[in-house]
């Protein structure tokens, strides 16, 4: 069954989250001991920087952070000091996408603590016929593999005990079925059909291909049976 908040990915979701790079972000690498190394990378839609002497490494997904202890573990047999600094110099703008039972569904910008029914909000709130206890989250859970959640807003909306709201995180995605269990098959599979391949081209790049469909027709498929 698809994961539910108050469980273990609660944890993660309940605080505002670390930023991960993004396609289109153009990333500083400063070298401690090798300054011939050091450069500005534009990281490819394919998520992917290609690096000296090491070649192309995946990078989207990934806290600058732990990038820079990936880095340092990648050169350690080729330099002696392989201490390297990572920051961000340019952010590509991110966005999240609401689709479903909202007034107007669509992608909107991302902006650090936005949550999951703020989202909403920003999309004109729930229609009447939104199944708001059964909001679908899909992820980008690093190196371009989604998952996804199932989140209750309902309690959020009633401001119920034990309500949580989850931060959400650059192209993250947020669709909110019927109540009407017998119209979620449909439903799925018009967002898997015609919502998901288009985001692609909108720049949520990590929903390449049928990864995120797949993610959604999984969920479908444990709901449904």
């Amino acid at each position: 069954m698809t994961p539910q908040l108050g469980q273990s990915a609660a944890a993660d979701l309940e605080s505002p989250p670390l930023y991960l790079i993004q396609s289109g972000d153009l990333l500083t690498l400063r070298f401690s001991r090798a300054k011939e190394l050091d450069g500005d990378f534009r990281v490819r839609p394919d998520g992917r920087i290609t690096l000296p002497l090491v070649g192309d490494e995946q990078v989207e997904g990934v806290n600058p952070g732990v990038l820079q202890h990936r880095l340092e573990e990648l050169y350690a047999p080729i330099l002696k000091d392989p201490r390297v600094a990572v920051s961000v110099s340019e952010f590509k703008h991110p966005k999240i996408f609401v689709g479903g039972q909202v007034e107007r569904p669509g992608v909107y910008e991302f902006a650090r603590g936005l949550t999951a029914f703020r989202a909403t909000l920003a999309a004109g709130g729930f229609t009447d016929q939104a199944a708001r206890s059964r909001v679908v989250l899909i992820r980008n859970s690093g190196d371009r593999t989604p998952e996804s959640f199932e989140v209750d807003l309902e309690k959020v909306f009633e401001s119920s005990e034990g309500a949580v709201d989850p931060y959400l995180q650059p192209q993250d995605i947020l669709i909110i079925p019927r109540s009407n269990i017998g119209t979620l098959d449909l439903f799925v599979d018009q967002y898997i059909d015609n919502v998901l391949p288009d985001l692609v081209e909108r720049g949520f790049s990590y929903a390449i291909g049928v990864l995120a469909a797949d993610e959604a027709r999984k969920w479908r498929d444990d709901n449904l049976n």
